[in-house]
């Protein structure tokens, strides 16, 4: 039996006792591009004039340890987005965390991304193994209280892996082997948050709950109501695969499901991935946002791929979202 992720249809549980973790679902109304952001958009290199107390409350101040940020990009000829979705990833980032805890590994980097210099040349290409030692990085040795960040934009594939710029060579970087790089070991009580803008995204990390909503009518002459909750990701049971279940609060935000493709956005004459866009929007509205809005903003205006959000456990759906 498959759950339905589309928007407006209902969930079919094989569960009739799951628990309801959310009333209403809010519908938040979309967040137009603030001058801010267009001039991150327009590669403004005066970006940071006049913005030393930016803030978001999507950054997350009460992280007692470490707080540490990885962004993968893997742009090709033919797909040219992944590079200008880390340009905006990296700007927004040195608002909420320590430069010195931000790690990138970008391809075409002189060629495409100069702000990523500083952060790319150190690290090398997005080679499969570079990858692997860079997630290696981000979750060294960790502690209860510390926080991660990790963000891809490049090629996903069918069969639950992204492709590196080796994978000619080396092959591609299959969810388990990132499962068991980056979440496995995490102890309770640390947090990640996952970004996966790439086509059959929701096929990754196997995490055990997908974020699914329902409308219903009381009375036909009503408005429809929206319902939220965490309901088991029967991906991988589709798959007769086991999900994963880490002891860490995990939450992974994906652009599509598990078979679909996820499309570029045309923004100032640049290509950006979808999710990054909404991402990029989310922290420069200076508001908070529920798990239960997120799901909701992130689909809005989306008519070709559905974004999902994955979490490690069941938790409700009106704690809000941060990093």
């Amino acid at each position: 039996m498959q759950y339905c992720y589309f928007k407006s249809q209902p969930v079919v549980s094989n569960s009739d006792n799951g628990s309801l973790l959310s009333e209403e679902g809010p519908q938040p109304q979309p967040f137009e591009p603030l001058e801010l952001f267009n001039k991150i958009l327009r590669v403004d290199s005066n970006v940071h004039e006049n913005t030393d107390n930016f803030t978001s409350p999507i950054f997350d101040n009460s992280i007692t340890g470490k707080k540490k940020a990885l962004i993968v990009a893997v742009s090709t000829d033919e797909l040219l987005s992944p590079e200008n979705d880390s340009e905006i990833l990296l700007r927004l980032l040195e608002w909420g965390f320590d430069t010195d805890n931000i790690r990138f590994l970008g391809t075409n980097i002189s060629n495409g991304n100069e702000y990523g210099n500083e952060y790319g040349n150190e690290y090398g290409n997005p080679t499969r193994k570079n990858i692997l030692e860079a997630m290696k990085w981000l979750v060294e040795d960790p502690k209860e209280g510390d926080s991660f960040f990790f963000h891809y934009s490049g090629k996903g594939l069918p069969e639950f892996s992204i492709r590196p710029s080796d994978y000619d060579t080396n092959g591609t970087l299959k969810s388990n082997d990132i499962f068991n790089t980056m979440v496995k070991d995490l102890p309770e009580k640390c947090k990640l948050t996952a970004i996966f803008d790439c086509c059959f995204s929701g096929g990754m990390l196997g995490l055990p709950y997908v974020l699914v909503e329902k409308n219903y009518t009381i009375f036909k002459l009503l408005p429809q109501k929206s319902t939220f909750k965490f309901v088991p990701n029967t991906v991988c049971y589709n798959q007769k695969k086991r999900p994963l279940k880490p002891k860490a609060n995990v939450i992974m935000l994906a652009a599509c499901t598990s078979n679909q493709k996820s499309i570029d956005k045309l923004v100032k004459e640049r290509l950006y991935g979808h999710l990054t866009v909404k991402f990029a929007n989310l922290v420069f509205s200076k508001r908070e946002i529920t798990l239960a809005e997120l799901l909701n903003f992130l689909r809005q205006n989306e008519n070709n791929q559905f974004p999902q959000i994955f979490c490690s456990h069941k938790v409700n759906t009106k704690n809000l979202f941060k990093i």
